[in-house]
């Protein structure tokens, strides 16, 4: 769903599944915006296997297509958007040309409230650990990030896997409105878009900073993309695998 005259947040996921996300504020279902064409690629660099330092980040899929992107953070665990779980039964993780079966989901449980979305993460156990990855490191708080600094998106929007060159996103800021998620922008109009969600964002000095989520669209032009906290949303994660231990392979 949009949000056009009062800025709605259209959640990312691939344009063949799409989930609408409501906010306070009812809006009347109405036909998906058109963004004015544009180069999917311009602002980014296509990742090729041979050549991928972010083999961390990967896709999940169900029984029909991709659903959306996800990061292994270690052992059999990966963390994802959670409304690429919500609504979807999972079935696979793809990432270094291996496939693994998702064999639990979780989402937060405070990921919805009615019908409004709010900590969209969720995590998936894998029938095994992900093999010939790097796991990233996870920012321990938002101090660890500058205002305007330079950041790295990863994600499969139209289904192929992207990282942002440097200078085509920068971090704007946690919103007093939205304080569960980073917040961060182009100078130059470049975006991410369906299929991203679920992807990995990446502050200036590699950590993983959030998990890609929403864009917010106003007069046909995206205007602000957003990222789940990764510093507030670890310790649930953190615990989650306490919970788990019986599946739970480090």
């Amino acid at each position: 769903m949009n949000r056009l005259v009062l800025l709605v947040l259209s959640l990312f996921i691939t344009s063949n599944s799409c989930k609408n996300y409501t906010t306070d504020i009812p809006i009347p279902d109405v036909a998906p915006v058109e963004i004015p064409p544009k180069d999917p690629y311009e602002g980014f660099k296509v990742i090729t296997e041979d050549q991928d330092e972010y083999s961390c980040v990967g896709q999940v899929f169900d029984k029909d297509r991709m659903v959306g992107s996800a990061v292994a953070i270690g052992g059999n665990v990966v963390i994802t958007a959670g409304h690429c779980i919500d609504g979807t039964k999972l079935i696979h993780f793809k990432t270094n040309g291996e496939e693994y079966t998702i064999i639990k989901e979780v989402l937060h449980p405070n990921y919805k409230i009615g019908e409004t979305i709010l900590v969209d993460i969720g995590i998936l156990f894998l029938d095994r650990p992900v093999c010939g990855v790097e796991f990233p490191e996870i920012i321990k708080s938002r101090q660890d990030l500058t205002r305007f600094e330079n950041l790295t998106t990863v994600g499969f929007s139209n289904s192929t896997k992207k990282k942002s060159r440097e200078n085509t996103f920068y971090y704007h800021g946690v919103l007093m409105e939205d304080v569960l998620n980073l917040t961060f922008n182009s100078t130059r109009g470049y975006h991410i878009w369906f299929g991203d969600s679920g992807g990995a964002l990446f502050e200036d000095g590699g950590k993983l900073a959030g998990i890609l989520v929403s864009f917010a669209i106003i007069d046909l032009h995206i205007v602000e993309m957003s990222a789940i906290r990764l510093d507030l949303t670890k310790p649930w994660i953190d615990r989650t695998l306490e919970e788990n231990m019986d599946i739970w392979v480090k």
